[in-house]
C-alpha cells in the first residue's frame, strides 16, 4: 500500500510543476498580450476576450494548485504515520 501513495506522491508533485509552469506562462501572457496594447492604447473587444480567458485560467490553475497542494500534505502524513506505525510495530 505504502507503494501506491509513494506512486501518487510523485504524480502529485510532477503535476504541481507542470501547473506552475503553466502559471508562470499564463501571467507572462497576460503581461505582453493584454496588459502592454492596452498601455498602448489599443483597444478592441477581442483583447477584452483574452483577458477575461486569461483571468479565467489563472483562477483555475490556482485551484488546482491548492487542491494538489492539501493532496500533497495528506498523502505525505499519511506515508510517514504508516512508516511510524510499522516502525513501532516491528519492535514489539
Amino acid at each position: 500500500m505504502k507503494l501506491i501513495y509513494k506512486f501518487w506522491l510523485i504524480i502529485s508533485v510532477l503535476l504541481l510543476i507542470a501547473i506552475a509552469l503553466q502559471l508562470l506562462d499564463t501571467y507572462v501572457s497576460l503581461k505582453y498580450e493584454v496588459e502592454e496594447p492596452k498601455a498602448m492604447g489599443k483597444l478592441g473587444q477581442a483583447l477584452n476576450d483574452k483577458e477575461s480567458y486569461l483571468k479565467t485560467t489563472i483562477f483555475y490553475l490556482w485551484v488546482s494548485v491548492g487542491y494538489l497542494s492539501i493532496n500533497l500534505v495528506l498523502l505525505a502524513k499519511s506515508i510517514f504515520v504508516n512508516v511510524r506505525i510499522s516502525d513501532k510495530s516491528s519492535l514489539y
